[in-house]
């Protein structure tokens, strides 16, 4: 059975199930946790409505560096978040040469996995493709490989960058889990 490993990472304007997503990024990566490929995507933000907005994120957002900030509000290609949404899930369902039931879609379950589903409905009006059983929740291996927290990096908050990280930090984990 071949493994199909991926990593998302979502960028957002609150912590709740309906925040608007800002910036998503998915990454296939292999067992060494090296990128195979990547999407990445800005939502234009005006294809997004004001609910779900946080003060307390708005003031996160503005305390970030300025390299950080930039890489998510000041970028020269956006989308509709309907297309980014559409992206996303195609990114994965695309893969044409698996086992449907093979995938691994590792993200934080509490955080990233409800904004898709909730963005699904709500701008695309229907539930996404993604199979939720393929969500696997990075803390819970954490756990389980007695490894910590994920150090951060100094770009942290750039989906692509956490994606990159996260993708090298899975691998770390699973490999001790099994042993290698």
């Amino acid at each position: 059975m071949s493994i199909l490993n991926y990593t998302v990472d979502l960028e957002t304007l609150g912590r709740g199930d309906n925040a608007p997503i800002i910036q998503l990024a998915i990454m296939k990566f292999d067992e060494d946790g090296d990128e195979i490929e990547s999407l990445v995507r800005n939502v234009e933000l005006s294809s997004l409505d004001n609910e779900g907005i946080e003060l307390s994120t708005l003031h996160f957002w503005l305390s970030q560096k300025k390299k950080v900030i930039d890489s998510v509000f000041n970028s020269e290609q956006t989308y509709p978040i309907t297309d980014c949404l559409l992206d996303l899930e195609g990114f994965i369902l695309d893969t044409s040469t698996f086992d449907k039931d093979d995938i691994r879609i590792w993200q934080h379950s509490s955080f990233d996995a409800p904004k898709i589903s909730y963005s699904f409905k709500k701008y695309l009006k229907r539930e996404t493709y993604l199979k939720y059983y393929w969500f696997k929740d990075i803390r819970t291996l954490e756990v389980l490989a007695n490894q910590g927290n994920r150090p951060k990096g100094n770009m942290a908050h750039n989906a692509f960058i956490d994606c990159f990280e996260q993708a090298q930090w899975i691998s770390r984990c699973l490999n001790s889990v099994n042993g290698a």
